[in-house]
């Protein structure tokens, strides 16, 4: 995996995120499994070509992402993250990182009511997003802003403050926007502090330095949660459908949980959905991930009963040659080939969908999801 992280500062680095990346390993152990490439925007530089790169990382700074004439690079990186977030890559935007992503997505970015630096309660907002999954429902977090984000349109509101009401946001599942830091650590906070102290003035939500430097604990648990949200991203981006699956049915789409699958066998409606991540089983998965696979199988339920006519709904994560989680999602009738039997081994005769009944589904029920 190929990531790019832009650094607008020399004091405000990737904190636990760059040795997270360069500590994983390939199957041998020889390699490293990924690629990392620092962009040090505050210096001479040159932004990769987007076909190079799978996870694109901006870091936070001091600046506004309306400081365009006093840091002219921000007219160059806000098109390369738009051009990013256009062509389907996944893009984490981290404190100012958050606010130029919200920006290239529409939304306004604004003072907040109150600076925010130290350590302060982070409330989720009881969204469905994989992201929540990823957090308690309360946590304590480090933040050093002045700045905050609207929530752009069609993104996922996740998290709030008592300080800052928009703290989390997920678009379309592959964008995401943290106004807090999970990454930093007593060094990278104390580099910050160091150049940065005349922002720690007595306020309702400021810090002192030695308040925020005062517990290793609290970054440990910041840290953990930060590398929860990279393996998910990893797992996401290296997800590969397993052979089998891929020969016996055609593409729809991605849905926030799961890759979509219909059956090549057009005499029953059959769709598969194969939750993207290292699962085996369905007590594999997170809780609220599970829930969110649930949830978009009663979506297919629904699209077989309307445009299928179906009048039973087999549902089942079967399958054992294929270790591969997936669940089969089939609509049925009393006139179907198998009725009432189960599909498996009864459906003695196969037609092919024809390429253009494969579009017109792959339009429908995209647009109907």
């Amino acid at each position: 995996m190929n990531i790019c992280i832009l650094q607008n500062v020399p004091f405000e680095g990737a904190g636990t995120i760059l040795p997270y990346f360069e500590n994983r390993h390939s199957a041998d152990d020889q390699q490293p499994s990924h690629q990392v490439e620092m962009i040090h925007l505050y210096r001479e530089y040159q932004l990769p070509e987007l076909d190079s790169i799978d996870l694109l990382i901006i870091m936070g700074g001091p600046m506004s992402v309306h400081d365009e004439d006093e840091f002219p690079y921000l007219t160059e990186v806000k098109p390369f993250v738009r051009d990013a977030i256009g062509q389907g890559k996944w893009v984490l935007g981290i404190c100012l990182g958050a606010q130029l992503v919200a920006e290239v997505l529409g939304a306004d970015v604004v003072p907040n009511q109150q600076k925010e630096i130290g350590w302060y309660p982070v409330t989720q907002t009881g969204s469905d997003s994989w992201l929540s999954g990823m957090l308690p429902c309360k946590f304590t977090c480090l933040h050093w802003h002045g700045d905050t984000f609207a929530i752009p349109d069609g993104a996922v509101h996740v998290a709030r403050s008592e300080a800052c009401e928009n703290q989390a946001f997920v678009w379309k599942s592959r964008v995401i926007g943290l106004q807090f830091h999970l990454e930093f650590t007593p060094q990278s906070t104390q580099n910050l502090i160091d150049r940065s102290e005349h922002e720690l003035v007595v306020a309702p939500w400021i810090q002192t330095a030695e308040e925020m430097l005062s517990d290793e604990a609290r970054f440990l648990a910041a840290n953990k949660l930060m590398a929860g949200i990279l393996r998910h991203i990893e797992s996401e981006i290296a997800f590969e459908l397993h052979p089998q699956l891929a020969g016996d049915c055609h593409l729809i789409g991605d849905l926030g949980c799961a890759r979509v699958l219909l059956h090549k066998n057009a005499l029953i409606p059959w769709f598969i959905l194969v939750p993207r991540g290292d699962y085996r089983d369905l007590d594999d998965m997170p809780v609220q991930q599970r829930n969110r696979l649930m949830a978009e199988s009663d979506l297919f339920a629904d699209l077989l009963r309307e445009e299928f006519n179906a009048t039973k709904i087999n549902i089942g994560a079967l399958g054992n040659m294929v270790p591969q989680l997936h669940l089969h999602v089939i609509g049925r009738r009393e006139d179907d080939p198998c009725w009432p039997n189960p599909v498996w081994g009864n459906l003695k005769e196969s037609v092919n969908w024809k390429e253009s009944d494969v579009e017109r589904l792959r339009s429908l029920i995209m647009g109907y999801l």
